[in-house]
């Protein structure tokens, strides 16, 4: 069974696909077409609102959130990530630039540094929940729409970055066996939500920033 969370989070990509396509049939034939835009428009509004609420009461001590960005000049070219884990009332940022990769790979890359730094320093706890928050279909619906199964499977071939998929997943896995939740919620970039909006700064200052980091796989496979 999908938890709240995912649901809420598909729920709102499907009905913004729904109004994006209704919008462009203009003009409308009818006014039942308006009418349906109208509560399309509604029940987005108000499903956003609720998932809102759901992050809002992700305070509790056993939920740590994990929000994360990407960025990437030219694509390929210059990128980074952004990272902002919270626990407890406590908030950590982490940030790294690379000289020559991808926005997907910076996306990955900053779910893994953010999960494997929650392993190494012993903050993930048997029933405990993390929320990785990401305005990254290419990560989110990779597990809420659980393509991640099928890949495993395939052993990741015929996919994007499967370097990185794999030590993704070998991060997951390990958490789920340590008995913790996951959770990976989508949101809207750049609409606002305060936490997506420093990942998005850190990402983008930390491509810009001396002494960048070497994509060695990317790299050998694109030279």
């Amino acid at each position: 069974m999908k938890n709240l969370s995912t649901t809420t989070s598909v729920a709102i990509q499907l009905l913004e696909t729904a109004i994006s396509v209704m919008e462009k049939e203009t003009p409308f034939q009818n006014d039942k077409e308006n009418n349906i835009l109208s509560l399309l428009r509604t029940a987005h509004k108000e499903i956003f609102d609720v998932l809102n609420d759901q992050q809002a009461a992700n305070t509790d001590s056993k939920v740590i959130n994990i929000y994360t960005d990407g960025a990437c000049k030219g694509n390929p070219g210059p990128g980074g990530f952004g990272v902002v884990i919270e626990k407890n009332g406590d908030r950590k940022e982490y940030s790294k630039g690379y000289r020559h990769t991808t926005n997907n790979r910076m996306e990955l890359m900053a779910v893994l540094f953010a999960l494997h730094t929650l392993i190494e320093n012993g903050d993930a706890k048997s029933g405990g929940k993390i929320v990785i928050t990401s305005d990254s279909k290419y990560v989110t619906n990779a597990f809420q729409m659980k393509w991640i199964e099928k890949w495993k499977k395939n052993d990741y071939s015929n996919i994007q970055n499967p370097d990185l998929w794999k030590l993704v997943c070998e991060k997951t896995d390990k958490l789920t066996e340590m008995g913790v939740s996951l959770d990976f919620v989508w949101i809207k970039g750049h609409a606002g939500h305060p936490q997506n909006e420093r990942c998005d700064k850190l990402a983008v200052e930390a491509s810009t920033s001396d002494g960048l980091l070497v994509d060695k796989k990317y790299e050998s496979l694109n030279s």
